[in-house]
């Protein structure tokens, strides 16, 4: 986390992509003084970030329903998140993560160790 923090611009607009609870990451970033949009499927771990990031912006929407350029971001955070899609999804999920980005930070977890790109 600390990395992405060091690339960051200030005030980035930041997406999280299976958000959960919100919990440590969104915090942590709003704390920086950026802004957090966060998705996630469930409806229980939206209330959850709602509660503990007040500051955030979320909504539930299902990552595997994301579309090419829906957002445009400064970066995206999907930790712990993508292994829940069948593995032959990720490259597409992946592609679809990049138009978010026009000149920005990713970070994934694909469940062997975090990729920041």
């Amino acid at each position: 986390m600390q990395k992405l923090l060091k690339w960051l611009p200030n005030n980035s607009i930041i997406l999280d992509v299976g958000c959960g609870a919100g919990i440590p990451v969104d915090d942590e970033l709003l704390s920086a003084g950026h802004q957090v949009k966060g998705i996630d499927s469930s409806s229980k771990m939206i209330e959850l970030a709602k509660k503990y990031c007040p500051g955030g912006e979320y909504k539930i929407e299902d990552m595997q329903q994301l579309k090419k350029g829906e957002y445009q971001v400064g970066a995206i955070v999907c930790l712990y998140a993508l292994f829940h899609i069948p593995r032959n999804q990720h490259a597409q999920m992946l592609e679809i993560f990049q138009s978010f980005l026009p000149s920005g930070v990713g970070g994934i977890n694909r469940g062997n160790g975090y990729q920041w790109r």
